[in-house]
């Protein structure tokens, strides 16, 4: 059914030689990237199935987690060590590299949305644009390069040095500092060999956002790919293998394997820095992997688990004259209501639930719950589930049958116990094949119940009534009506990103100091201009994605004071 439009796209390419007729391929393809040339692992044999339709759809070597890794770490080490490393090139320069990815990324758009869509199960209209998001963050991270915390000190001969310096400003000085005599000074330099660790549920958007500012600070990177979902990496090598400039070629190496090289990657003492995206539970592995070998560098995105957080305001909106701007960083330009609240809830679905950022407990003032719900309901059973290369489909497959499994069985149990009650879904829709769960949307009077305390990674919203507050507080600093539901929303392990809806300044405001994540979003979601910084609090992981803080967060810091 889908091999037709698979081979309209993806002949004479990467993917020709691994969805020919969607049978199974040579294990001996060359899919690892090894010192700037292809290798075929000496590991074991790794087979790649769709989710869409449980068909294998490809077949590849795992690199040895010991001789292969041992070989990439070693090459990486020779690369920030030699004099003509991506760290001595110009800004200029540095920047080309970057936009040159991004170009490529752009110019084989169709293979790498195809490509993620058939391994990870991404609805096709999804892939297309995170393939598009992905070349824009090295675009960005490039035109990050030029700001001014990041300007880099020039030599005589007009390169640019390791280092990036920039003078501290008077009023930083400490009192007893003598300006005068001394200058002060912060100092970035790369920080060596970084490992990045990707999860399967965004590949090539995951792999940008950590390997433009590794590169951009100059550090050689090896990625290890998804095992699940690893053929947009393919394109990806025949990318970094097309590599004019022989300074940076080889600057990015490519593992394909399984847990194994992970856990090698992270516990090698070769290796400076280590960036993971993925579970909590597997990060905790990671950090402590790190620690016991060389005390490397961590960088982590764990589980989000989040939240939005409804206001009164939202279904009893102020009249149109009545003003909703107000000077600080909780402005609103314009009135929303109970459609625009449901756009965000949908949200809870995308990628099938697969995300970190997935606001998959709303909080909703008691008085609001069921009507909520009744309007929220003919929406979910309206989502069409299906494969993910079919046009129309709006929400794809789980990624593999063990993860349909666990999130159809947790639904079963927590439905069974007091306080929690399926509305909508909680089954699987009758397909010829493939791990579909149909969207499900769960009542839970109970907002300690299970169900709601943790991550799920599946198409399941939470809808948890709250008793509101008086709105009137708000702007006396009480938080107005929303104030419970931020205590609820807080009352989790994790911390990664929150969304609050309300027509009042002041509640907005009050909920973007108080929600403990990492990101707040205010009557909007998933919306990420690539220049601010994306990371978590609590157990959803430190460090930064995104921003000059990512650019940062892959560089070492010094203080340098000389006598003038």
């Amino acid at each position: 059914m889908f091999a037709t439009p698979i081979r309209k796209f993806l002949w004479g390419q990467s993917l020709a030689r691994f969805v020919p007729q969607r049978k199974v391929t040579s294990a001996g393809t060359f899919s690892s990237f090894i010192g700037g040339r292809r290798v075929v692992g000496r590991g074991r044999t790794l087979r790649i199935e769709s989710p869409s339709d449980a068909i294998i759809v490809a077949e590849m070597k795992s690199v040895d987690p010991v001789d292969e890794v041992n070989e990439a770490v070693a090459y990486a080490r020779g690369l920030v060590s030699s004099p003509t490393s991506v760290a001595v090139l110009t800004v200029a320069e540095r920047q080309a590299f970057l936009r040159r990815i991004a170009c490529k990324i752009r110019a084989r758009a169709k293979e790498l949305a195809y490509a993620e869509s058939l391994s990870c199960g991404m609805c096709l209209r999804d892939a297309m644009v995170t393939v598009e998001s992905s070349a824009a963050c090295f675009d960005t991270i490039a035109t990050l390069l030029t700001y001014p915390q990041l300007q880099q000190q020039q030599s005589d001969e007009g390169k640019t040095s390791s280092s990036s310096l920039w003078p501290l400003a008077t009023r930083d000085i400490h009192p007893g500092f003598r300006p005068d005599a001394f200058r002060s000074q912060s100092a970035f330099s790369p920080v060596g060999v970084v490992a990045l660790v990707t999860p399967f549920n965004y590949p090539l958007e995951m792999f940008a956002w950590k390997a433009a500012p590794a590169i951009a600070a100059g550090n050689a990177v090896i990625w290890k790919p998804p095992e699940a979902s690893p053929l947009s990496s393919f394109i990806m090598l025949d990318i970094f293998d097309s590599e004019e400039d022989e300074r940076a070629r080889g600057l990015v190496q490519v593992l394909q394997g399984d847990s194994f090289v992970g856990a090698a990657l992270s516990s090698h003492h070769g290796v400076d820095m280590i960036a993971f995206t993925g579970s909590t539970a597997i990060g905790k592995q990671i950090q402590v992997s790190a620690a016991q070998s060389n005390l490397k560098r961590v960088q982590l995105e764990l589980g989000g688990n989040g939240c939005v957080v409804v206001s009164n305001s939202i279904f009893t909106p102020p009249p149109p004259l009545w003003s909703t701007s107000t000077d600080g960083g909780g402005n609103l330009s314009s009135v929303i209501g109970i459609d625009e609240l449901l756009d965000v809830a949908m949200q809870c679905f995308s990628n099938s639930g697969q995300s970190c950022t997935s606001s998959r407990r709303i909080y909703v003032p008691e008085a609001h719950a069921m009507s909520f719900i009744q309007k929220l309901c003919p929406r979910v059973a309206a989502r069409k589930v299906g494969h993910a290369l079919d046009s129309e489909t709006q929400q794809g497959p789980l990624i593999s049958a063990a993860s349909l499994d666990r999130a159809l069985t947790t639904v079963r149990q927590a439905s069974c116990r007091p306080g929690v009650s399926l509305v909508a879904g909680g089954f699987s829709p009758v397909l010829p094949k493939g791990y579909f769960m149909a969207p499900t949307v769960l009542y839970c009077t109970d907002p300690k119940a299970d169900v709601v305390q943790h991550e799920m990674f599946a198409p399941v919203l939470c809808v948890i009534p709250y008793k509101s507050g008086d709105s009137s507080n708000a702007e006396e600093g009480g938080g107005g009506s929303i104030a419970e539901a931020v205590r609820l929303a807080n009352d989790t392990t994790y911390g990664l990103s929150s969304v609050v809806m309300t027509n009042i300044p002041e509640e907005a405001q009050w909920a973007q100091q108080h929600l403990q994540s990492g990101t707040v979003w205010v009557n909007c979601v998933d919306e990420m201009g690539g220049v601010t910084p994306f990371g978590g609090w609590k157990q959803s992981g430190y460090g930064k994605d995104l921003g000059v803080a990512s650019i940062q967060g892959y560089s070492n810091v010094k203080t340098i004071t000389t006598r003038i």
